[in-house]
Parts: structure tokens; C-alpha cells; sequence
């Protein structure tokens, strides 16, 4: 189905034929008759010309304003369809840097999560080598401490045993029986035990009764015999 800006220029081209058509048959029929009829069909022929040539500039002018028309609506789609474009490029590229974003700040977040992470394990490191540090030199003590009970122990028993001679000496010399001292010895010297019946360390307490207990056995002789 024909529109009227197409069937526009149809009709200014048949019109143009018809034009030249009905000149040049007026013009051929002029030519058969008087000069004056003549020089009328020369008239007409030059009028249907310059109405065809009319007809053919206005048909040109057409065709140029239809094919302007055409470009200009060809670039306008072609703008829009560009501007469309940048305008999902531009999207794209605010969503991608939107992304790039995130990414770069959850990146920073675990660097920093990494890097206390790393100051904690050094921290704990350190108190770890240094608890260790403390553990040996507990050991250390807690050797020589069973060292120091042992030889205690055995001045002791060396002790007690002497108090238990002089006691049965002086208990002979004088007709009576040896005291309970010996037996006060023994249980200063012995060792503590915990409910279980294991050795528990030696302590301050420990150390404290065995001092005291040595010291009650250096002077029971001497008492004894002033």
C-alpha cells in the first residue's frame, strides 16, 4: 500500500510526461499548419518543456528533501542507538568499578583481620616462650628444692639418730626412759603427702619444719646435758 509521501512523486513524474507528451504532439501537429500556428506549437513545446523541467527540478527537490529526511532519520537512530549503548556501557562500567570497590574494601578488611591476626599469634608466641622461660626455671627450683628436702632429711635422720643415742645414754645414766623427741623428729622430717598418698613438692612450710626441727635437735643435746 502506497503512502502519499511516496505516491507524490509518482504523480509529479506522470505529470511531467504527460506535459512533455502533449507539447511534442501539439508541436508536431503546429508544424503541418500556418507560420503563426508554427510558431504557436514552438511555444507550446518550449512551455511543455520548461513545465517538465519544472516538474523534474520539483520532483528532484523531492527526492533530495525524502533522501535528507531518510539520512537525518538514519542518524538519529543510529544516536540513539549509540547513546543507548554508552548508556549500558556507562552502567556496566559503574557496576564494575561498584564491584572493584567492594572488592578492594573486603580485600583491606582481611589484610587488616590478617594483620592482627599475625600480631596476636606473635603476642601469644612470646607469652608462650616466656611462660616456657618460667616453667624451666620452676623446674629448676623445684629440682633443687628436692635436692636441698633430701639432704635435710638426711641430717635429720643423722641428727635424730644421734639425739636418740644421747637419750638412751642419759636415760641409763639416770634410770629413766628416752622422750617422745625422736618421735617428733620423725614427723618433722618426713615428707608431705596429698589425699591420694602421692609426694607432693617440697614447700616453704616443708623447709620452714625442717629447719625448725634441726634446730630443736642442735639444741636438746646441749640441754640435755647442762
Amino acid at each position: 500500500m502506497s503512502t502519499p509521501r511516496n505516491s507524490a512523486p509518482a504523480a509529479i513524474r506522470w505529470t511531467a510526461l504527460v506535459v512533455l507528451a502533449a507539447g511534442a504532439i501539439l508541436a508536431a501537429v503546429a508544424a503541418i499548419g500556418e507560420v503563426w500556428v508554427v510558431r504557436a506549437g514552438v511555444a507550446i513545446a518550449i512551455i511543455a518543456g520548461a513545465a517538465a523541467l519544472w516538474l523534474a527540478a520539483r520532483q528532484a527537490r523531492a527526492a533530495l528533501k525524502r533522501s535528507a529526511d531518510a539520512s537525518r532519520e538514519a542518524i538519529r537512530t543510529e544516536v540513539a542507538a549509540r547513546s543507548a549503548e554508552r548508556k549500558d556501557a556507562r552502567e556496566v562500567l559503574d557496576t564494575m568499578s561498584a564491584y572493584n570497590d567492594e572488592l578492594a574494601a573486603s580485600n583491606d578488611r582481611l589484610e587488616d583481620q590478617r594483620r592482627r591476626a599475625h600480631q596476636e599469634i606473635t603476642g601469644l608466641k612470646r607469652r608462650i616462650g616466656s611462660l616456657q622461660s618460667e616453667v624451666s626455671g620452676l623446674r629448676g627450683n623445684n629440682t633443687a628444692l628436692k635436692i636441698e628436702l633430701a639432704d635435710r632429711i638426711a641430717n635429720l635422720e643423722a641428727l635424730q639418730d644421734a639425739l636418740v643415742a644421747k637419750e638412751a645414754e642419759l636415760a641409763e645414766m639416770r634410770g629413766e626412759e628416752p622422750g617422745p623427741a625422736g618421735a617428733v623428729l620423725a614427723i618433722a622430717a618426713a615428707p608431705a603427702t596429698d589425699e591420694d598418698g602421692d609426694e607432693e613438692h617440697p614447700t616453704v612450710a616443708n623447709m620452714a619444719a625442717v629447719k625448725d626441727a634441726e634446730r630443736e635437735a642442735a639444741q636438746q643435746p646441749r640441754a640435755r646435758e647442762a
